[in-house]
């Protein structure tokens, strides 16, 4: 009897208890600091790193081993018509180049808008990898003031390297148009860095189409630096190691354009990246025609018929796949050159320093001690006598005269142009020994001539005889 009255007493105990319990478990969402954590399943994908950056070959890897996934859908927010998709975040950059500072100087010949064919003063050698070609290929009647380098500077503040191009005028490039600097680290005559900017480029420092090249298996100018080893064999510049704020450093390399009467193209490359290398060489380029860092150097990609010759008289005329571009010559940063420098034109242009020094007392000497000059005649022997007579000479031919022994590693000490009657004079900035090679030497007997030039005197005439077809 006492069991059945306790009963339903028990009952509605047990009742009561269901329902506080009940509602705990429905208010625990509510409660504060319980959070509910999903254990993701052995075959679900694990979000990328964050800092976690492209690995093409790691990539590639992974795809030919790896079975092929369907990633899930994933849900994407409604957006109202015409709503603008979003802008990437802009890339941080710490330092920024100021105003350059500059302390070595090369000078570049220049051409002239004039009567068809526009054809270079001096400054042009298929042959050592020299050009002054800042018109168009075939009819050579169209001249760019925007590709002609006047001279070109470098010099450093410590944090960054400038470098500067002077233009012999124009306005900023509506074509896609390069412009390049290339240091030799090792002074070897190959170009270990290429700093390459492209336009349109603003007026205020930008990384926007700046790039920056490494030669990592020094085969930059193939077999032998500083002469046309054609077919290219290397790969040249292949390693790109920064673009556009992308790579080694976001702040590695910029570029701008100064408009003026004489506009400017100005580089700026952390120092830091060439381990603020002491002393170097250099030189510059402008490039509205091949444009291509995998394909340097030029003369070694292309053949001297496919490249053509600016020169009328060539058999080469006129300027085909090399056309519509300019460079220097090779000069220092650093160091006092001697001349024997791998591709160096000493002696070619003035290099004068950002602050000459005043002289006291000028005074007058014929020639100096250092220099002399080298005099000689191209012609074509149309009587067959063997030697040259008026009427006889060709003009238009591009000479070159290069320091040492022929066939031996030389720096360039002058280019001419032979004149209407076929005579050229070579001004060398040492007496000494001199190679004297024209252009094309396989058309010519003898293809290059060994002079020693006395120190403040003159060698010469040598004379080039045009080999009959």
């Amino acid at each position: 009897m006492r069991n059945r009255l306790l009963r339903p007493r028990h009952g509605w105990a047990i009742l009561m208890g269901l329902l506080l319990g009940a509602l705990l478990l429905l208010s625990a969402c509510r409660l504060p600091h319980i959070t509910i954590v999903l254990q993701p399943s052995a075959s679900a994908t694990p979000a990328a790193h964050p800092f976690a950056g492209p690995n093409p070959t790691f990539a590639a890897t992974q795809a030919a081993s790896a079975p092929a996934a369907t990633p899930p859908p994933t849900p994407r927010a409604a957006e109202a018509p015409g709503t603008p998709s979003p802008t990437p975040s802009p890339i941080p950059h710490l330092r920024r180049p100021g105003e350059p500072v500059l302390s070595e100087r090369v000078w570049d010949a220049t051409c002239r808008a004039g009567n068809a064919p526009i054809v270079p003063p001096r400054g042009d050698d298929y042959f050592v990898n020299l050009y002054e070609r800042p018109f168009n290929a075939e009819t050579q009647d169209t001249y760019y003031p925007e590709l002609d380098i006047r001279r070109a500077d470098i010099g450093t503040d410590g944090t960054w390297l400038y470098v500067v191009l002077e233009l012999n005028g124009g306005t900023l490039p509506a074509e896609p148009t390069a412009y390049g600097v290339e240091l030799d680290l090792d002074i070897d005559g190959r170009g270990d860095w290429l700093l390459w900017a492209q336009s349109p480029l603003g007026t205020t420092w930008q990384v926007e189409g700046v790039a920056l090249y490494r030669d990592l298996d020094d085969d930059v100018g193939e077999v032998r630096a500083c002469r046309n080893d054609p077919p290219q064999d290397g790969t040249s510049y292949e390693d790109q190691v920064f673009v556009a704020g992308q790579g080694l450093d976001p702040d590695a390399a910029w570029a701008r354009w100064v408009p003026r009467g004489r506009p400017q193209v100005q580089f700026a490359l952390l120092y830091d990246i060439i381990e603020r290398d002491p002393a170097f060489m250099w030189w510059v380029w402008s490039d509205r025609q091949v444009q291509r860092p995998d394909w340097m150097d030029y003369h070694d990609h292309y053949t001297a018929e496919e490249a053509g010759s600016p020169f009328p008289p060539n058999p080469y005329f006129p300027a085909r796949a090399l056309a519509r571009l300019d460079n220097t010559c090779h000069w220092v940063f650093g160091f006092q050159p001697t001349g024997n420098e791998p591709c160096i034109c000493a002696g070619n242009f003035p290099t004068p320093t950002a602050t000459p020094a005043p002289t006291a007392t000028p005074t007058i000497t014929p020639t100096p001690q250092q220099g002399a000059r080298i005099t000689g005649v191209f012609y074509k022997d149309r009587n067959d006598n063997g030697q040259y007579d008026p009427g006889e000479g060709v003009s238009s031919i591009t000479v070159v005269a290069r320091r040492g022994a022929c066939g031996s590693p030389m720096g360039v000490g002058d280019t001419a142009v032979s004149g209407a009657d076929g005579s050229f004079v070579l001004n060398v900035p040492v007496g000494g020994p001199w190679c004297v090679m024209p252009s094309n030497p396989t058309i010519w007997d003898p293809p290059r001539q060994q002079v020693n030039a006395p120190p403040g005197g003159t060698a010469g005439p040598v004379y080039f005889r045009f080999k009959q077809p």
